[in-house]
């Protein structure tokens, strides 16, 4: 049986205020941060190991957003918020180009000949 994405995210949640609450994090902001890059961290993984290839785009996308929100805990906040937005731009970009490069490949191979045979007879 596969582990589902939610699952993911549940133990991500779980496992960070866990070492909140051990003092192995110092701070509940850090604890959030840590919540955010665990998550970021099992779509991508999930993105890979349980999304098929048309869905995998999609996962790691919300990803990369997801561990760039992370960033609030470690550097200044002006700083994270740059870092996610340039994380934005490059996640519609490589969106745009996927999106472009399957529809090229969709429409690019020709119908098969009809061999003479009519689609369809009226009676």
């Amino acid at each position: 049986m596969k582990p589902t994405w939610g699952i993911g995210i549940v133990v991500a949640v779980l496992l960070s205020f866990a070492l909140y609450f051990l003092k192995v994090v110092s701070t509940v902001s850090l604890a959030l941060g840590l919540v955010f890059l665990l998550s970021g961290i099992w779509t991508v993984l999930s993105g890979f190991m349980i999304a098929g290839p048309r869905d995998r785009t999609y996962y790691g996308s919300w990803g990369v957003f997801l561990a760039c929100i992370s960033l609030f805990a470690v550097v200044q906040l002006t700083y994270a918020v740059g870092i996610t937005l340039l994380a934005m731009v490059g996640i519609i970009v490589v969106v745009l180009f996927r999106g472009k490069s399957q529809t090229v490949a969709a429409t690019s191979s020709p119908l098969p000949p009809s061999e003479g045979k009519p689609a369809a007879s009226a009676k």
